[in-house]
Order: structure tokens, then sequence, then C-alpha cells
């Protein structure tokens, strides 16, 4: 019985989760990693069952967070520097705070959020691409 293109795990699907180390659209459960709560919403991510890495949707890699992310960053530190140079007394120390949150918000956002998932995006094209998918 020959199986339908849509259940084949090596056929590219920007809307199904791939997983990088299995290198397929595998089949994945999602847990609940952080809130949910104190009507706090729940961080949900989604997990190989194969091998237990995360997966992710090419379709949601994120494109134009980074640049967000950026923005976010730079304002600390200008907003930091700011009342650096023009606050006096106890505000200085809002003003140092804010530059140092900006580098730490960049660094961490980038390196468990961000990061990951581009390079996700960039390998499952990659992967795409030598099974004959012509898209961005």
């Amino acid at each position: 019985m020959i199986e339908e293109p849509e259940h084949d795990p090596n056929v590219p699907d920007l809307n199904k989760p791939w997983c990088r180390k299995c290198m397929a659209h595998t089949r994945y459960s999602k847990k609940a990693v952080a809130g949910g709560r104190e009507g706090s919403p729940e961080v949900v991510y989604s997990f190989c069952k194969e091998c237990g890495q995360s997966v992710w949707a090419p379709k949601h890699c994120p494109e134009k967070s980074w640049h967000v992310l950026c923005i976010f960053s730079a304002g600390f530190i200008i907003l930091g520097l700011l009342i650096a140079i023009i606050g006096r007394g106890d505000i200085l120390i809002l003003g140092y705070g804010f530059i140092i949150i900006g580098p730490l918000l960049y660094i961490q956002t980038m390196k468990h959020e961000i990061k990951p998932k581009r390079e996700t995006k960039k390998v499952w094209l990659a992967w795409a691409r030598e099974r004959g998918y012509t898209g961005n």
C-alpha cells in the first residue's frame, strides 16, 4: 500500500514541527515548561517523541524578532545612559541597572529562544531543498 505524502516525515511542510536531530517531521508531544499558576499563561514547548529534542514548525521560527530584541536591548541601554548622565542620587542605580539589563536581555533571549529556532529553520531549509522544496 502506498503511503500518503502528507504522512511521510520526509516531505517538507512549513506548518508541521520538524526535529533537527531526527531530520524529519516526527511525532511530537507538548509540554508546559513554565507558568499556568495564578492566572499566568503557560509556556508550552513541543518535544520530539523519538529523541526528546525541542521541535518547531519552520513557519513559526522568528525572522523579525531579532530586530525587536535589538531595539528593546538598545532602548534599555540608551535609557540607562541617559539616566546615568542626567540623574542624581538614588536614580543612578536605576540607570546602571538598565545598562546591565539591556545586554543580559539580548544575550539570554538570543541564546535560548531566537538563535536555536533560526538555526533550525536554516537546517530545515537545506533539508527541504534536497527534497525539492522551492520556497523560502
